[in-house]
Order: C-alpha cells, then sequence, then structure tokens
C-alpha cells in the first residue's frame, strides 16, 4: 500500500502507519498475559515502520531489535527451535549490516 505513493512521487502519508501501530496494540491489550507479550508488538512495529520508511540502512538497524524480541519471545514461550534460528537470523542480520556499512563507506572513499 505504501508503494502505491512511492510510484506516483508523493509523500508517504504517516497516518495508515499510525493506524496500523495502534491496531497492533490494541490487539495486544486483549492478548496480554505478561511483559512479554510486548515483544510481538514491538517486532510488528518496528517491521512496519521499517518498511514504511523505505531506506535500506533503516530496515537492517530494524531488524536487529525485531530479532532480538522474536529471541526473548522464543525463550519465554519455550519454543528451542525458534530460539535458535531467530539466534541464526540474529547473525546474519548483523552481519548483512556490518557488509552494508562497509560498502557504503569504500563507496564514499571512492567518490572523494
Amino acid at each position: 500500500w505504501f508503494f502505491i505513493y512511492d510510484k506516483k512521487g508523493k509523500p508517504i502519508p504517516t497516518y495508515p502507519l499510525i493506524v496500523l501501530i495502534a491496531l497492533f496494540l490494541l490487539v495486544m491489550i486483549f492478548t496480554y498475559e505478561s511483559v512479554f507479550c510486548f515483544a510481538p508488538f514491538i517486532s510488528a512495529s518496528l517491521l512496519t515502520y521499517a518498511m514504511w520508511d523505505h531506506r535500506v540502512i533503516v530496515y537492517k538497524i530494524c531488524a536487529i531489535p525485531i530479532s532480538m524480541c522474536c529471541i526473548m519471545y522464543n525463550v519465554y514461550v519455550g519454543s528451542v527451535l525458534g530460539y535458535i534460528l531467530d539466534s541464526v537470523l540474529l547473525l546474519i542480520e548483523l552481519g548483512a549490516l556490518a557488509e552494508y556499512l562497509i560498502r557504503i563507506h569504500k563507496y564514499k572513499k571512492i567518490i572523494k
């Protein structure tokens, strides 16, 4: 939905982002059991923001706390396989972020 505005060259409005995050919060209130229930809400909100923002660096930086929230929630619910897979995903995301920052640094040196 956000891409429709991007194709037309118009700025993306913030009200859909606020509405989606409010819906996430509303659903979380009805399913609240403990503090760990905030982890999926934080993950969904960060992912929605990262997709809305359209910048690669924002997406890569937001992916790290998203994975950390998923790991925390998997530990809370006792999902060993989920914990292992999200830990591997976190390592891959850290590597991808490092690679992206190195490429940006090298590119800036070439331009100068």
